[in-house]
């Protein structure tokens, strides 16, 4: 959406609501309307959790590897809590949920990793900004580490305790 808005100047939100449409259709149809349910509040909590954050907490002006590093782990962990109750937060999500389905042994967090480096690679190159997209390139590895390692303790401790 951010890549389209530069290109075109076309509004942020509307852009997300646009190419999240299509999505949220395929995956209510493949996953069914509680799954639909279930990613709507999801993403409307996460779009509203970031504005509140974004005006209460204070900005960071520290080091830029530190705020990678530890965005991609409250990232990672986030995310990993809508998947391991089913949800998505839209966009991507969905579309690795869809990619697991279809290739198992492909996880949730490589496949994220996949799509989201695409879109950052793109973004570098029509930014102009390689510093930033390697920066932006450690968060979603790091988010895909944190979200493979909690969801899988997660199922492996599950299974483990018969739940």
């Amino acid at each position: 959406a951010t890549l389209i808005n530069h290109l075109f100047n076309l509004p942020i939100g509307t852009v997300v609501i646009i190419l999240n449409i299509p999505v949220f259709v395929l995956g209510a149809r493949v996953f069914g309307r509680k799954f639909l349910f279930s990613s709507l509040i999801a993403t409307l909590f996460m779009s509203v959790s970031i504005d509140l954050c974004e005006k209460l907490l204070p900005k960071y002006y520290g080091d830029d590897l530190l705020s990678a590093i530890f965005s991609g782990v409250l990232s990672g962990f986030g995310f990993s809590l809508v998947f391991v109750r089913g949800a998505t937060t839209g966009g991507v999500d969905i579309i690795a949920k869809l990619v697991k389905l279809h290739f198992p042994h492909i996880s949730i967090g490589r496949s994220i990793l996949f799509f989201d480096a695409f879109v950052v690679v793109l973004g570098g190159i029509i930014y102009k900004n390689f510093e930033s997209m390697l920066y932006a390139s450690v968060v979603i590895f790091v988010s895909a580490q944190v979200l493979d390692f909690v969801i899988f303790g997660v199922l492996k401790w599950s299974h483990h305790n018969g739940t």
